[in-house]
């Protein structure tokens, strides 16, 4: 460890030297994916690209915590299990297989810890109590929980954008359901089950999480308060930043900190090919060529959310 390392920090827009928060170690979050069929190359890309960067580290020294989950409820699992007649379990079961033999294809090594959202339900229900104690989230007539986002002042610093100027009805800002909101900008923590829906307890309804909430339960469970990097693709910083906190800023009350971002969404416009393969399952697309899957995902970088290129060595 007696290079420095430069990463491009996803607050203060521009590369800074990494120092961990304990010396030696690093603590690291990847979004993982959701796991409602085949993955593709938008999801196989950015697992290639951080679990380098997790070797690199290692190489240079430090021992890292690596936590990256599978969404494993989900509107999009919900619908594959009703199309095939099946418990939504059995799908998320499944495609957590066969995304676990993909990455071994590729040569991905799992990460330390590959939490599921389904086993995390007490941790979700906490940190959504808190936030309603905090007055950072409120609960509908219909049980739903919303997020209270202009609550917190500091909402959009991570991706640089104001909130007025957002829209909802986008993913990043709308889960279902617009009745009880305060505000079209508030998001959903907790959702109401529908007849044939998988559901759990809560104090407000029977019901599961939004996607929102996890990877900030998850990220603390596994890696603690503060953590040192959060990887995933720009359009998630947004998202992130609404649940955790940079060093300097309190977010929701809570006691968590996200710290960098080494993702960059790239500005060029997809290239006409890759873009019709993006959401091709991998296997389909490796089966019937003669390339590598790794030679696949580096010829495709316009069709995913991630760059390899934003950390640096700086020597000595």
């Amino acid at each position: 460890m007696g290079d420095s390392i430069r990463i491009f920090n996803t607050l203060t827009r521009k590369k800074e030297t990494f120092v961990p928060i304990e010396p030696g170690k690093v603590r690291m979050y990847v979004c993982g994916p959701t796991v409602y069929n085949l993955i593709h190359i938008g999801n196989a890309r950015p697992m290639i690209v951080f679990d380098t960067f997790r070797r690199y580290l290692e190489y240079k020294g430090y021992e890292v915590n690596y936590v990256s989950n599978f969404t494993d409820v989900d509107d999009k699992i919900i619908r594959k299990a009703q199309e095939e007649g099946v418990d939504a379990a059995e799908v998320a079961k499944r495609y957590i297989e066969e995304c676990k033999k993909d990455m071994a294809a590729m040569n991905v090594r799992p990460a330390t810890h590959h939490p599921l959202a389904t086993e995390e339900i007490p941790g979700m229900l906490a940190m959504i109590q808190t936030l309603i104690d905090k007055g950072y989230a409120y609960a509908a007539a219909d049980g739903t929980v919303y997020y209270r986002t202009r609550k917190f002042e500091g909402y959009g610093k991570l991706s640089h954008k104001n909130l007025d100027d957002l829209q909802a009805g986008h993913r990043d800002i709308q889960v279902r359901g617009t009745d009880g909101k305060e505000d079209d900008l508030d998001f959903v923590l907790w959702k109401p089950k529908k007849e044939g829906e998988p559901a759990w307890t809560s104090p407000w309804c029977e019901g599961r999480p939004g996607w929102h909430i996890e990877c900030s339960v998850m990220s603390k469970k596994y890696l603690g308060e503060q953590i040192d990097l959060y990887l995933a693709s720009k359009n998630i910083g947004a998202l992130w930043f609404g649940i955790g906190r940079p060093k300097d800023v309190q977010i929701n009350g809570l006691d968590f900190v996200i710290m960098i971002s080494i993702a960059k969404m790239p500005e060029e416009k997809f290239r006409k090919d890759i873009f019709k393969s993006k959401r091709k399952p991998l296997q389909e697309i490796w089966r019937g060529s003669s390339l590598g899957v790794a030679e696949i995902v580096r010829f495709a970088p316009s069709a995913c959310n991630t760059q390899p290129w934003i950390v640096e060595n700086t020597g000595k």
